[in-house]
């Protein structure tokens, strides 16, 4: 039987975004906004059992050297009535798919204590792969750990998150309607391949605004991060035009001439959330009015 008590956190990507598939530094964290975790009934079972049906068979056919899966065990939980009691919004960028990989990683595969992070994100991301096709494993991740996790050049290490910026803070805006990534993310490495102007601007402007942000989010250092994410937002208003919404496109031209508060993607853009960060989160949840805000816990 599960621990039904214990909770996965969903995860913000804050920096990185498509361009980490071309090696930017990559920057998420987890969010108390969102989690799920293990619990009984029968009713919500069955509206789970298809995916849950169709994951087991993938994870029984998966092969992870040193890892076992507790493929019995897991079906006579679901068949008890085991389902994932969750608030995580799908298609919003916030870990649904990796809170529920770090889930069933955590309580039905038995595995050794030296694993490192490298080695979970390899084994996450075979699991995962489910859900998206590929997946890099960098979202379950930090769903299963639980803390912030920088990807820079391939080096996945822990970080200390600050738990606020003097100043500052991080919000997600909600578009109103979720987003499929695949085709987002098809759309992206079709333009990084075609297109020398938008290939420069990932490889010397994205990629060291990514790093910049990174480093100045860790920091603390809420001006110099203003300007960063006000750099990423225009060069994201100009080359990522397909990403923005439409009902937010109005919005973002505005964001852009605003004094207190930024806006960015979140992920893969397209719908769910997008990434804001504000100098006056009042007066910022009132000029975003009737769009949500949600400010990410610090």
């Amino acid at each position: 039987m599960p621990d039904t008590g214990k909770k996965y956190f969903g995860k913000v990507l804050l920096f990185g975004e498509h361009a980490l598939i071309h090696g930017s530094p990559a920057l998420a964290r987890p969010t108390e906004l969102y989690s799920g975790h293990w619990d009984y009934n029968d009713s919500l079972a069955a509206m789970q059992a298809q995916i849950f049906n169709a994951f087991h068979a993938y994870c029984k056919g998966l092969s992870i050297d040193g890892i076992e899966y507790q493929a019995s065990l897991f079906q006579k939980d679901l068949d008890k009535g085991l389902y994932f009691n969750s608030n995580l919004p799908i298609g919003y960028g916030v870990g649904s798919s990796g809170a529920v990989t770090a889930a069933v990683f955590d309580q039905y595969y038995i595995k050794p204590d030296h694993l490192n992070l490298n080695e979970l994100k390899q084994i996450l991301g075979s699991i995962e792969s489910f859900f998206h096709g590929k997946s890099s494993g960098f979202d379950p991740l930090v769903c299963y750990t639980n803390t912030a996790i920088k990807l820079d050049e391939g080096a996945v290490t822990q970080v200390q998150f600050p738990k606020y910026i003097d100043g500052f803070s991080f919000f997600l805006l909600d578009t109103g309607f979720p987003r499929e990534t695949a085709p987002l993310v098809k759309h992206y490495i079709q333009n990084y391949e075609t297109s020398a102007a938008f290939r420069q601007m990932i490889n010397n402007q994205m990629t060291p605004l990514n790093r910049s942000a990174i480093r100045q989010t860790i920091e603390q250092d809420g001006e110099n991060l203003f300007g960063c994410i006000e750099a990423i937002s225009r060069l994201q208003w100009k080359f990522f035009e397909a990403m923005i919404p439409e009902n937010i496109k109005n919005i973002w031209e505005q964001s852009l001439d605003a004094e207190h508060y930024k806006i960015k993607l979140c992920g893969a853009g397209g719908g769910g959330f997008l990434l804001g960060i504000s100098s006056d989160i009042t007066q910022t949840i009132k000029d975003l009015s009737p769009l949500k805000c949600l400010i990410i816990d610090q």
